[in-house]
């Protein structure tokens, strides 16, 4: 990615970039689209929330300010099972918080 953020490529290596928030998938980019995932969030009164996903053209909003989720349903789709499939095989090989094990005494 050094070579894109030194300005020195136009693209990315990575087909999609993944962006977690406190250990939740919270959005996907894949060329100029982005997609903030849905999820469920619980506030101090213990109701929870769902909040939709919301999808952004970079290309032509670069500050995310029209969310057309509603109108590119084909998208929507396409990143949610995406961005699923990469947390689930991420989720698969984690570790519990902590000392690695055999690192004690270190």
């Amino acid at each position: 990615i050094r070579p894109l953020m030194a300005g020195k490529s136009e693209t990315s290596p990575h087909e999609a970039i993944y962006y977690y928030r406190a250990r939740r998938l919270a959005a996907i980019r894949q060329g100029d689209w982005k997609l903030h995932v849905a999820w469920t969030r619980t506030p101090s009164d213990a109701v929870p929330v769902n909040v939709p996903p919301e999808l952004y053209d970079l290309g032509s909003d670069v500050s995310e300010t029209r969310n057309v989720a509603e109108e590119r349903l084909d998208v929507v789709a396409r990143l949610t099972e995406r961005a699923a499939a990469f947390d689930g095989r991420l989720r698969a090989d984690a570790r519990a918080p902590g000392r690695l094990p055999g690192a004690e005494g270190r």
